[in-house]
């Protein structure tokens, strides 16, 4: 019995150990040794490198340009990591980076890299879930399998659930709810007859999982979720503008009067509401503490507007990251720099939402998954570009890589609507 290998299945298996290592930061990640998975993720760079040269000298393209450009502005502009030793991040970056403009022409790893990350982020929900029905299971299983392979503190910075099954409730809002924009796509029809029992199973999933992501009291993760979500929905119906503003509303008050009710029966479920308050009263206000981060920052780049102060200085020098990344783009890479990587955000989001539309008015054909794609990406960018006002997505692995993945769909199917390949 002869056994078929696709001359793609090489590069499924180095984007899958690249997930599995970018999804498992300050959770089991650290049972993997760190020397055999530096060489895994080496051997992804060189592999996707060189297909990505290949591809770009045959053809080029202005995202091929605008990714290198990103790579050459992290390791060319005064790398601060590279200076201290330290290359973990830059090896990841220039990994996934390169993968995008190897990979975005073809669709063999969209439908397993979504499979996958769609189950790590139902993981880590499956386990805040328990870790809220039970203590004691958070006592005896989850803790002490967490604290011996990352430095933990028993609470964390909020209730022990809300870390689930990491070591830390920022990482484990990144995991949920990158599983949460996911799961929304489910709720995309697809063409053809689906029962209502079907359907609602995807609704109460999309539910549970939203739920999960209340418990892990990230009000970011909460927000901007939230936010993607009513966006995307805003521009899934370009079909119907008349009607998609009522809808909207409705399915507001829906959200507002659930909401209400859920607060009887889970009122843990709305701490992050509470730590609004409690950051209002506290010293930091309600930003806790970043609008002094900001003044820093914007001091610490006078006199290097044009190529910054160096890639990561702004972490090396104060031991934290600026909590903006278009701020801390400017201050570590100049308005050179910035500009490249809001060039890549913009092309990137505004490619997304154009497609959407035009899908739905019947101006475009393509494949009846591209549709729900297309939802999960804007989305998922929605979140990342939001949380970049107050956060460090740029620059943690557990969101940069989804993000890029997420790029890649879209330039993906971009790509597809204008060599004129329609799959129906």
């Amino acid at each position: 019995m002869k056994i078929k290998v696709s001359i793609n299945t090489p590069k499924i298996v180095l984007l899958i150990a690249l997930l599995l290592y970018a999804l498992s930061q300050q959770s089991w990640g650290g049972l993997i040794s760190g020397t055999i998975m530096w060489r895994i993720l080496f051997l992804g760079c060189v592999v996707f490198g060189i297909t990505a040269f290949f591809k770009l000298v045959k053809t080029p393209s202005l995202y091929m340009v605008m990714s290198v450009a990103m790579i050459a502005v992290v390791l060319l502009f005064n790398n601060q990591n590279l200076s201290n030793g330290s290359n973990g991040y830059e090896l990841v970056f220039c990994e996934i980076v390169l993968f995008s403009i190897s990979a975005y022409r073809g669709d063999y790893w969209i439908k397993s890299s979504l499979k996958l990350m769609l189950m790590l982020g139902v993981f880590y929900a499956l386990m805040t879930l328990l870790s809220f029905s039970s203590k004691g299971f958070y006592d005896l299983i989850i803790y002490p399998f967490i604290s011996s392979i990352n430095d933990t503190s028993h609470m964390g910075l909020s209730a022990y659930y809300s870390n689930g099954f990491t070591a830390h409730y920022s990482f484990n809002g990144m995991y949920v709810a990158m599983g949460v924009c996911i799961a929304m796509g489910s709720l995309v029809p697809l063409s053809g007859c689906q029962n209502v029992r079907k359907k609602l199973l995807k609704v109460i999933f999309v539910v549970l999982m939203f739920l999960v992501l209340l418990l892990t009291n990230k009000r970011a993760h909460i927000l901007f979720t939230g936010a993607g979500a009513f966006l995307a929905y805003y521009f899934y119906n370009s079909n119907t503008p008349t009607k998609r503003i009522t809808k909207i509303m409705a399915l507001i008050i829906g959200v507002l009067l659930a909401a209400y009710f859920l607060s009887y029966f889970m009122p843990d479920a709305f701490e992050f509401l509470r730590r609004f308050e409690e950051s209002a009263n506290g010293e930091g206000g309600i930003s806790n503490g970043r609008y002094i981060v900001w003044g820093i920052a914007t001091a610490f780049a006078s006199g290097n507007k044009m190529f910054g102060t160096g890639w990561w200085s702004f972490y090396r020098y104060f031991g934290a990251h600026v909590h903006n990344i278009y701020l801390q783009l400017y201050v570590e890479t100049g308005l050179i720099g910035t500009t490249i990587f809001i060039l890549f955000f913009f092309n990137a989001y505004v490619k997304n939402i154009v497609l959407i539309k035009e899908i739905r008015r019947e101006k475009v054909f393509l494949s009846e998954n591209a549709e729900k794609h297309l939802i999960i990406s804007l989305i998922y960018q929605t979140f990342f570009l939001l949380y970049g006002i107050t956060g460090t997505c740029l620059y943690e692995i557990p969101t940069l890589v989804p993000y890029i993945i997420f790029a890649t769909i879209t330039e993906h199917y971009w790509y597809l609507n204008k060599k004129g390949v329609c799959r129906l």
